[in-house]
Parts: structure tokens; sequence; C-alpha cells
């Protein structure tokens, strides 16, 4: 839905779900998988930052 509603809207998942991208295909925007590494969480970030 944010995709087709609101796609300027960058998207970042947050799962513990290693299959996530089995069950869902290709979620619009970046995954990152717990246990989160905070600087990698930190780089994504700013990554979507500078894209907006």
């Amino acid at each position: 839905m944010i995709v087709t509603q609101k796609p300027a809207v960058s998207v970042l998942f947050v799962t513990g779900r290693a299959d996530l991208i089995a069950l869902d295909g290709h979620p619009p925007g970046d995954v990152l998988y717990k246990p989160i590494d905070f600087a990698e969480l930190a780089h994504k970030i700013d990554g979507l930052i500078a894209k907006s």
C-alpha cells in the first residue's frame, strides 16, 4: 500500500524472519534482519534520507 499510495516514501523493513523474501517475494524497500548491527542501520537510514 505504501508504494502505491505514497511512492516517494522510503521503506526499511526490520524483521526477525529470515524467510521474509521467500514469503513476500520482493518487499518494496531495504530489509535488515535481527539482530541488528546499529552501524548498518545508521548507514541504511542515512542512505534513505539522502534519497529523499
